[in-house]
């Protein structure tokens, strides 16, 4: 609280001042805990987002689904250990996301091996690993 130590104001003045400082105090205190409460808060799209992302990502990001894919699932550790004794037989073609969340999403990648048909396998990418 701050007061005017001033010989020639008078008591309406000082608690005028005393009140005015008071509120800029609580106002100060709402203004910070607004901030916080926002900040804490979780973002979650609705279902028509997430459709729209998924489906985007799908459209034009394909081959960088393939690529997050092969370097942050088994899926790639496998490609090398059978293409170190096969000389490539082992292929990813494409990727797609099926489910997103908070922390994880989910791939359907199709896979080649050995000139054999295409098999689909769901592979889960764990968000934390992706951050460079």
């Amino acid at each position: 609280m701050k007061e005017l130590s001033s010989t020639s104001s008078s008591e309406s003045e000082k608690t005028h001042i005393v009140e005015t400082s008071v509120v800029e105090s609580q106002l100060s205190e709402l203004k910070t805990t607004h901030k916080e409460i926002i900040v804490e808060q979780p973002k979650v799209l609705d279902e028509k987002q997430l459709d729209f992302v998924i489906g985007y990502l799908n459209k034009h990001h394909g081959r960088l689904l393939t690529k997050i894919a092969e370097n942050f699932s088994q899926l790639g550790i496998e490609k090398k250990k059978k293409n170190a004794w096969s000389g490539g037989s082992f292929e990813i073609i494409s990727s797609k996301i099926v489910n997103i969340n908070t922390t994880s999403f989910e791939l359907d990648v199709d896979l080649q091996e050995r000139r054999e048909g295409i098999k689909t396998k769901r592979v889960t990418i764990d968000l934390g690993k992706l951050m460079w």
